[in-house]
């Protein structure tokens, strides 16, 4: 006769489950907050997607789209150019209203984050623009929370926003 193996049981296995899941509960419900780095750089995505969106707007329409910083209330704002067409019929149609309704047009950060944009105007204010052809302009600018910081800046060439890690040194 061959010797018996000892095997888990299904009900074994659901408890050992169990437990694991409740301690993982009590360790997350102890920690409570994200930490600094992760809210800052769900954040930062944040302002990647409304970015990205403008550039998109611009591309879709063919006409400029302008985004405004604004360091003091952290906010970005996505300001629409209406197009000669849209200029000469006064009738903005379904399509853009649907645009203009859109969630992205405006986004405010916590006040846990600071913006810091070195070419800012007299205002505080500063401008991103997206151009039909997918070139841009507009000045890179510091998000920053605690001892952490990123970068972001537009391409001009591409388009494209651009984001990387940096030195709280670095923001002025």
């Amino acid at each position: 006769m061959a010797p018996r193996r000892h095997n888990f049981t299904v009900l074994e296995l659901i408890i050992v489950l169990m437990i694991g899941a409740l301690l993982t509960g009590l360790v997350v419900s102890r920690v409570g907050k994200l930490p600094a780095f992760a809210s800052l750089d769900r954040n930062a995505n944040d302002v990647e997607k409304l970015l990205s969106y403008a550039a998109y707007l611009a591309l879709l329409r063919g006409s400029e789209t302008r985004v405004t910083i604004k360091p003091e209330s952290r906010t970005f704002n996505i300001a629409v150019v209406k197009t000669q067409e849209e200029q000469d019929s006064d009738d903005m149609g379904q399509q853009q209203s649907s645009l203009l309704a859109n969630k992205y047009m405006k986004l405010t950060l916590p006040n846990s984050i600071k913006i810091s944009v070195p070419s800012a105007d007299i205002e505080g204010t500063s401008t991103c623009y997206f151009y039909p052809d997918g070139t841009a302009s507009g000045p890179g600018f510091y998000m920053t929370l605690g001892k952490h910081a990123v970068k972001m800046w537009i391409s001009p060439l591409t388009g494209m926003i651009m984001k990387s890690e940096a030195s709280i040194n670095d923001v002025q």
